[in-house]
């Protein structure tokens, strides 16, 4: 997960299983200069998530990858959702819906968000009881 190399960072790498040494990478900072500074990610075995955490600022903006063709195929920013969701520490999926949980020292605030993985652009906020 890109995070930091000295500075916030935006580039996955992939590297074959068969070898370790045949190495791809996708610098997702080319389509949006955002796409930075990762905490975390997940996939649903068809695209990669990465959880959206500190690219100088905490931010909000979940990127998504196709795993096959290992190109940039989206971002959802949660922030247009609710300006509190940025600054996550983790993520998982359901198998219908992406999470992203809150890291509370960063962000003061408790709010996980849900995204569906089929349309990509719907969000739905939870706040834990």
């Amino acid at each position: 997960v890109p995070a930091h190399n000295g500075a916030p960072y935006g580039v996955v790498a992939r590297f074959l299983l068969s070898d370790f040494f045949t190495v791809s990478t996708l610098n997702l900072a080319i389509e949006d200069p955002d796409l930075k500074g990762f905490s975390a990610g997940f996939s649903d075995g068809s695209y990669g998530y990465l959880v959206p955490c500190n690219n100088g600022a905490l931010f909000g903006k979940v990127a998504r990858f196709s795993l096959a063709a290992f190109s940039y195929a989206g971002m959802l920013d949660l922030t247009e959702t609710d300006a509190a969701l940025k600054g996550f520490r983790g993520g998982f999926t359901d198998g219908l819906h992406g999470y992203v949980v809150p890291f509370r020292s960063l962000t003061g605030a408790s709010k996980v968000a849900r995204f569906s993985l089929s349309d990509f652009e719907t969000v739905r906020v939870l706040i834990p009881a």
